[in-house]
């Protein structure tokens, strides 16, 4: 039996100081800030729960944040699934898809952070990446989909190594994500040779159309030549060939940023908006 604990994840709360006044018969002076017993309000954002998998053998951790008016009715909701998935990146990608949905320029998520325990086992072609794959599909979807009001559309988002992991799932197991998102992405000569051989031993194309949005930055400091960049750049276009008319890709190199570049997230959810709605 799968156990599962639930905590409320918050990312603050409201001082006193920080509710303006709305009774003018209570304004302060200028420049003063009220205070006020008991005006304390939770700000919350998500739940955290505790996910037991067979599969790896160990307690897995989610951090998952549901849209605001989920609970007032009976609407379903695509999945956005964020490895790496600790508080400061759930926050980020929080606060990323609640931007986009509120200027009408992304549909709301339900979006579920996985926290690493070992990240460098999970995410490696050569260690636990499968093992890891299997629990995304045997465990982590189906208890999503068991527990939230969720619709066919799931998206995988990954950075940097997590990348990597996230379009081989694409290769692995294509017909569990529709939509990938990709942080710096790109490949050793090692990892091509790895991703050809992966392509070449499927046994078909999916059925369901994939969606893939690379974001990567002039200013990577893990790849300053560029050339993983181009590597992983060569095995989409590899891929596009294959795939055809099932496959829509858009790359994205963002100047004056880092490894890791911060717009990715807002630019896929909105590129694969308006590509879905062709």
């Amino acid at each position: 039996m799968k156990k599962i604990v639930v905590i409320i994840v918050t990312l603050g709360v409201l001082s006193p100081t920080s509710l303006l006044a709305q009774d003018e018969q209570h304004a302060p002076p200028s420049g003063d800030l009220i205070s006020r017993p008991n005006t304390e309000e939770v700000i919350s954002v998500g739940t955290q729960r505790t996910l037991l998998s067979k599969v790896l053998g160990e307690e897995r951790t989610l951090l998952i944040r549901v849209p605001k008016d989920y609970k007032k009715g009976k609407k379903r909701y695509p999945v956005l699934y964020k490895l790496d998935g600790g508080k400061s990146v759930f926050l980020q990608t929080v606060g990323t898809v609640e931007y986009l949905y509120d200027w009408s320029l992304a549909p709301d998520h339900i979006v579920v952070g996985i926290k690493n325990t070992d990240r460098r086992r999970d995410m490696n072609l050569d260690q636990g990446a499968d093992q890891f794959i299997r629990f995304l599909a045997e465990e982590l979807v189906p208890f999503v989909e068991a527990n939230y009001r969720t619709k066919e559309s799931r998206t995988l988002s990954g950075q940097s190594a997590s990348s990597i992991f996230a379009l081989y799932t694409s290769l692995r197991a294509p017909e569990l994500f529709d939509g990938y998102v990709l942080g710096s992405f790109g490949l050793s000569e090692k990892r091509l040779r790895r991703f050809e051989k992966a392509l070449a031993e499927r046994s078909k194309n999916p059925q369901r159309h994939h969606w893939v949005y690379v974001g990567n930055a002039s200013k990577d400091s893990y790849d300053k030549d560029g050339s993983r960049t181009r590597r992983g750049l060569a095995f989409l276009d590899s891929l596009k060939k294959t795939e055809g008319s099932a496959l829509d890709v858009k790359t994205r190199v963002f100047e004056d940023q880092g490894h890791v570049p911060f717009p990715t997230m807002h630019y896929a959810l909105r590129w694969m908006t308006a590509a879905q709605a062709k």
